[in-house]
């Protein structure tokens, strides 16, 4: 909920631009310049008078709802999103807990809930794809603002199946979910609180069957937690690039899952 405009600097380190979001505050988890020069740019919005005593929160607190906003070169917001009225408190059941016992500073400096988190945007043809790290996936319709499915997190009407995966294929706490010139859908799943590894994962998505196939999936024996951030990205060659979230470690990782390179912080 901290305001951390990003900076645009030449190679030798003179700043040539500032780009921020407009009349909120601008979050640092992503940035995407569009073919047209346009920002898509994130926030976190707050809100007053929410009840979460159903969680064990105050009757009356203030969340920050995640904000998505498309801005031209000269600042003008030509589209805006908001997770209010579109994602309910209900999905964000599975972190209740932890939401609950760590608030968050707004800018101002109140207290408030994080209900949704968002993390990554993709512009996906005239859609939008978003990453929640407390509630899951979701394909946004930048027409209507409607969700045109969710993958992973509490399921609701608009969640997508998920075959090809034996454990159930449990995402909490993703990150970094990119579409991919294929169509196929890469993300960082960190697992949360599950036990099990953090992962790189590609999806093959079936909008018409309403269905998401697990087609690829990679993990580092040596990375045994992710409770927050990551990366995944699928390069062009085959091999990926993965920051394994809370570790200390980056992996550059050939189909098999061989190391190619290991940067440890």
């Amino acid at each position: 909920a901290y305001d951390v405009p990003f900076v645009e600097r030449r190679f030798d380190g003179k700043i040539v631009g500032r780009i921020a979001a407009k009349g909120v505050a601008t979050d640092s988890h992503d940035l995407q310049v569009l073919r047209n020069g346009n920002r898509l740019m994130l926030s976190y919005v707050p809100r007053d008078g929410v009840d979460l005593s159903k969680y064990g929160g105050p009757h009356n607190a203030t969340v920050t709802d995640g904000v998505v906003q498309e801005i031209t070169p000269e600042g003008k917001v030509v589209f805006r999103w908001s997770s209010r009225g579109h994602i309910s408190l209900a999905e964000a059941e599975p972190y209740m807990k932890s939401i609950v016992d760590g608030p968050i500073d707004t800018t101002d400096g109140r207290p408030a809930y994080d209900i949704v988190h968002i993390n990554s945007v993709e512009k996906d043809g005239n859609s939008l794809v978003l990453s929640m790290r407390q509630t899951g996936l979701y394909k946004i319709s930048m027409a209507t603002g409607e969700i045109e499915w969710k993958l992973f997190g509490t399921r609701t009407d608009k969640s997508l199946s998920i075959a090809g995966e034996p454990d159930g294929a449990v995402i909490l706490g993703g990150h970094d979910a990119r579409i991919l010139n294929d169509g196929t859908l890469t993300v960082f799943n960190n697992r949360t609180g599950t036990g099990l590894l953090p992962r790189a994962e590609r999806y093959a998505i079936d909008e018409r069957a309403r269905t998401a196939t697990l087609v690829e999936a990679l993990t580092d024996p040596r990375s045994i937690e992710s409770t927050c951030c990551g990366s995944a990205r699928r390069l062009s060659g085959g091999d990926w690039v993965v920051q394994w979230g809370s570790s200390s470690i980056v992996d550059e990782l050939n189909p098999s899952g061989e190391r190619v390179f290991a940067l440890t912080f």
